[in-house]
């Protein structure tokens, strides 16, 4: 069994780790699919602001899909 200590600073790390990439900007190149929109979602989940690039139309998708709004994707 888990601790409630050790769920808490997993919890805290976690936090910290989530806006660690707040008021950057990242270029993802093959983010239509695989490793370039995975790493895509991830970095707009740590806070950053996400510029998508790719060959084809797949790469609005990705963008709608990370972020419906368009605010930083």
């Amino acid at each position: 069994m888990v601790s409630s200590v050790r769920l808490s600073k997993l919890y805290l790390s976690l936090m910290k780790m989530s806006n660690q990439f707040e008021n950057k900007v990242a270029i993802v190149t093959g983010a239509g699919s695989g490793i370039g929109k995975a790493s895509a979602t991830l970095l707009f989940e740590r806070g950053a602001k996400v510029v998508l690039a790719g060959r084809d139309e797949k790469v609005d998708v990705v963008a709608n899909e990370i972020d419906p709004s368009g605010k930083r994707v």
